[in-house]
């Protein structure tokens, strides 16, 4: 064998070892933001698209979108990761929002076709950085947080207000939205609401809904995840589409909450205000 043939194979053998390392110090310069935009959903931890936009940064890349198109059953979007110094596309995917969902397929276009571009986002830099998340916490779900089904984490049904300032970019990070959202909370009159046996939070949450019918009656459930492992539900909308949009905020907010007389051992929301 050559000198020139055995520094080729030394050079091949290196560039797993040396990629390894690479992936390693990004693992330990991403834990703090991963750990502190970790989603708790039915007891794990997933990571939104924050998370993995950091990953893609870390890693001298940047995720865009490439196109969104309207297809028979839903919104699909396409996302491309782009390493930063000389434009290659390193990875490539698709996010979906069907018309079937239970939550999405009552929202308006604007918002489906952001969550589209959100899902896409969070996909294809999951392709590409997947394996980095397992060095920060072998606890992590590799599955983006905006995939889990009837999760509410995206743009949706918010009022803009007439005196939002018009250059403010929303906490996104994805640039949908560039304007400051302001959301009307239940009213904090006669707080806590009657019947309440304990409030919870200050406290972030995530809000899954569930559409189902009885008796040829439909119905739509919100059910509630705090992030100390707390768990509750409402069928009452107003309170259900109100907490959906702190959720999607991630506003800290104090849960008012009593046992459930339908369900042994599960807990109902009778309402909620932002937190202080």
């Amino acid at each position: 064998m050559s000198e020139q043939q055995l520094a080729i194979r030394r050079e091949d053998a290196i560039q797993p070892a040396a990629e390894m390392r690479a992936a390693t110090d990004c693992a330990g310069a991403c834990a703090e933001i991963i750990k502190r935009t970790k989603i708790r959903i039915r007891g794990k931890d997933y990571i939104p698209v924050e998370g993995w936009q950091s990953l893609a940064r870390a890693n001298g890349c940047i995720p865009s979108v490439a196109s969104v198109r309207r297809e028979d059953d839903g919104y699909v979007a396409v996302a491309e990761v782009r390493r930063i110094t000389d434009g290659t596309v390193l990875s490539s995917a698709e996010g979906f929002v069907g018309d079937d969902e239970d939550y999405w397929k009552d929202q308006p276009r604007f918002a489906r076709r952001a969550m589209a571009q959100t899902r896409a986002i969070s996909r294809v830099c999951a392709s590409a950085f997947r394996f980095i998340v397992v060095l920060i916490d072998r606890g992590l779900e590799t599955t983006p947080a905006e995939e889990i089904d009837g999760v509410v984490l995206g743009p949706h049904k918010a009022r803009i207000s007439d005196a939002a300032p018009a250059a403010t970019t929303s906490s996104g990070g994805t640039a949908i939205v560039d304007a400051e959202f302001q959301l009307e909370p239940t009213p904090a009159d006669g707080w806590p609401p009657a019947g309440t046996t304990e409030v919870i939070g200050p406290t972030t949450v995530v809000v899954r809904v569930k559409d189902g019918e009885t008796r040829g009656k439909a119905w739509r459930a919100y059910f509630i995840d705090a992030q100390n492992g707390r768990e509750c539900g409402t069928f009452d909308r107003t309170i259900g589409e109100g907490i959906a949009d702190e959720a999607h905020f991630e506003q800290p907010v104090l849960l008012a909450i009593k046992p459930s007389v339908k369900r042994e051992g599960s807990f109902e929301l009778l309402g909620w205000r932002r937190a202080q």
